[in-house]
Formats: C-alpha cells, structure tokens, sequence
C-alpha cells in the first residue's frame, strides 16, 4: 500500500511507510540498491516530512550524529541495526546502505562458523537471547 505521500524519482514510487520501492523498470530499481545510508536518510526525511530536530527525535539519536550521517559518516552497525527497528525498515537494506557486508557476502571460514552462521540464523531472536550470546561469544573472545 502506498503511502498517502509518495516521493518519485526516476519513475520509481518509494512507500514512506513502508520503505517499499515500487518501480517500472529493473534499471529504476537498481537505482534504489545502490543509495548509501546519507541518501536514504535525506529520502527519509523528505518522505516523513521531518527537519533535523524531527528525525534526530524519530531515529533516537542526537542531531549533530544526524549531521555527520547527512554528511557522509558512516554510522556503527549497531546505530544502524537501531534506525531500521524505530522506522519499520528491513535491517539489510540499510546495513548495506551504511556499507557493512551482509553474512550471505562473507564466506565462512571453515565448517564450524559455516554452522554457526545458520544457527544464528534459524533463532528467533529477542533481548534476553541476544543478551545471552552476545555474553558467550565475548567470553570467548577473552580466551
């Protein structure tokens, strides 16, 4: 469903609610994969109608951490992760926006982190679980 404020570009329609790109070509689509995290963002803002004061608030970050992301700075992958829960937007589309490699783009290294991987994945992940393997995987990085 489309948002009752469209923004079009090239022929594409992006749903401001929604994040979704509906587009009439593949080369129009292409377009939207390659916007970095500072596009998406000015994007964003322009859908929401927001000012700097406004998306600060919305995103939950301070208005100069806006600024530098406006400007070109990367933002931590934990900002990131952060931003798509508060705007309802799939976490890939914007970790690849900001940069960061997804797992499916990094081999694995051998079988065990292969198997890892895919039980990270398969989890339903909330909180106290994330908390719990975040805890695990620290432990054994003091090791």
């Amino acid at each position: 469903m489309l948002s009752q404020n469209p923004i079009e570009c090239g022929g594409c329609i992006s749903c401001a609610r929604h994040g979704a790109i509906i587009a009439p070509s593949s080369a129009s689509v292409n377009h939207h994969l390659q916007m970095d995290f500072s596009d998406w963002l000015r994007n964003k803002m322009r859908e929401e109608r927001w000012n700097q004061t406004e998306a600060a608030a919305a995103l939950g970050v301070h208005r100069r951490t806006l600024k530098r992301w406006l400007d070109g700075t990367r933002p931590e992958y934990e900002q990131v992760v952060e931003v798509s829960k508060r705007v309802h937007v799939d976490r890939e589309v914007l970790l690849k926006a900001a940069g960061y490699p997804m797992p499916s783009d990094v081999p694995a290294a051998n079988d065990y982190e292969a198997e890892i991987v895919q039980l990270v994945r398969d989890v339903t992940w909330n909180e106290p679980r994330a908390r719990i393997a975040r805890g695990v995987l620290r432990a054994m990085l003091d090791d």
